[in-house]
């Protein structure tokens, strides 16, 4: 590899570790994962997606076991969004996400949008 081009990669792969969010997304993360009423709703939020993954496959979309689990998956998502140190967590999360996203459009969008381009012509 280019040693300039791996240095900029090093620098911006620093700049992103360093960045004020993302070291506060870190923060937050270790805090949750120290926290077990958190965790246990993480479980049961978890658990319910399962379920009503396996019962939109095993009895169809429209099914009433389906909408039964998928009541059961939004009260335990609601439980756990209501918690501040979750919702604090996901708010970080979307700025750093919105971040990597920006890093990531200016790194490869051109190659997307080129990929797409030459699709059409197939």
């Amino acid at each position: 590899m280019d040693g300039i081009l791996q240095k900029r990669l090093l620098d911006l792969a620093l700049a992103i570790d360093e960045d004020p969010d993302v070291l506060l997304l870190k923060e937050k993360e270790a805090a949750l994962k120290d926290d077990p009423t958190l965790l246990s709703l993480v479980e049961e939020k978890d658990k319910s997606l399962s379920e009503y993954m396996l019962a939109r496959m095993d009895y169809g979309e429209d099914s009433q076991e389906a909408e039964t689990a998928q009541k059961k998956l939004h009260q335990a998502k609601m439980n756990l969004d209501l918690q501040p140190k979750s919702h604090e967590y996901t708010e970080i999360y979307s700025r750093v996400s919105l971040r990597y996203r920006y890093v990531d459009d200016i790194l490869f969008g051109l190659f997307r949008q080129k990929k797409k381009c030459e699709g059409h012509h197939d």
